[in-house]
C-alpha cells in the first residue's frame, strides 16, 4: 500500500484565527497556525509523533485506517467547526490517517502547549470537556442517521439533532456536502427536500432550513369526533 507523504498543510495568511472557538484561552489563540491542505493530501499519518491538534475551518478532513488489502476504512469525518482526532491529546503518536476529502483550511495548535494549558487552566478543562461531550453527541447522531432506511428519515433526523432543539437550522456547508454526510446522492437529497417542502414539512430559504409544526393525528380525530 502506497500512502503519499504527510504534508501537514501549507501555512496560509487567510486570517482564519478569527474562527478559533471563543473558549480557547489567549495563550492558545495566539499560537494558532492557519494551514491549507489540498484534496487528497494527508494532514498526518498513523504512527507519526503527535505535534499538533487541528481545528477545521472549511472543507472536510477524514480520519481513516487501511485494511490489509489497501481498502479505506473511514473512522470519522470532520467538517467546519470541528476538531480532528481529539484523542491525540492522550497519546504520543497518531493512531490513524487524516486526509483532506476536498481542499480544506485548518488551524493547528502545538500539542505540548495545548496539553500544558489543559493541566493548568481549570476553566478551559471544563470547556474542553463540554466540547468533547458535544463531539460525541454529533458522532453518535451521525451513526444513528446512517442506520435509518429512507432519505426522508435521515433528513429529519439531521434537522432535529443538529438544530439542538431550535425550529430552524442555518447550514454551515453545501447541500452536496450534506448529501455525503447523510450517505445519499445529491439527486436523492434534492428530491427529498423538494418533496418535504411541497408537503409543508420543511421550508427552505437558501441555506436556512425550518421544520414546520404539524398537527398530531390524534388531535384531528378528536376534532372530527
Amino acid at each position: 500500500m502506497n500512502v503519499p507523504a504527510c504534508t501537514y498543510g501549507r501555512r496560509t495568511k487567510q486570517g482564519d484565527e478569527s474562527a478559533v472557538p471563543d473558549y480557547l484561552p489567549p495563550v492558545l489563540r495566539d499560537s494558532a497556525v492557519p494551514l491549507e491542505i489540498r484534496h487528497g493530501d494527508y494532514l498526518f499519518q498513523h504512527g507519526h509523533p503527535v505535534s499538533q491538534l487541528f481545528f477545521v475551518v472549511s472543507g472536510e478532513i477524514r480520519l481513516m485506517e487501511y485494511a490489509a488489502s489497501g481498502a479505506e476504512c473511514i473512522l470519522q469525518r470532520a467538517g467546519p467547526g470541528e476538531w480532528i482526532g481529539e484523542c491525540s491529546t492522550c497519546v504520543d503518536a497518531y493512531s490513524c490517517y487524516a486526509q483532506a476529502a476536498r481542499n480544506s483550511r485548518v488551524i493547528g495548535f502545538p500539542m505540548p502547549l495545548f496539553n500544558r494549558v489543559l493541566h493548568e487552566d481549570v476553566e478551559f478543562v471544563n470547556a474542553w470537556a463540554a466540547q468533547l461531550a458535544a463531539s460525541l453527541r454529533r458522532i453518535f447522531g451521525r451513526y444513528e442517521r446512517r442506520s435509518l432506511k429512507t432519505a426522508r428519515e435521515r433528513v429529519l433526523h439531521f434537522l432535529v439533532t443538529e438544530s439542538r432543539g431550535q425550529p430552524s437550522l442555518d447550514m454551515t456547508h453545501s447541500f452536496a456536502t450534506l448529501a455525503g454526510e447523510l450517505g445519499l446522492t445529491r439527486e436523492s437529497l434534492y428530491r427529498t427536500l423538494a418533496q418535504m417542502e411541497r408537503e409543508g414539512v420543511i421550508r427552505r430559504q437558501g441555506k436556512h432550513l425550518t421544520v414546520l409544526p404539524s398537527v398530531p393525528r390524534c388531535g384531528l380525530r378528536a376534532m372530527q369526533g
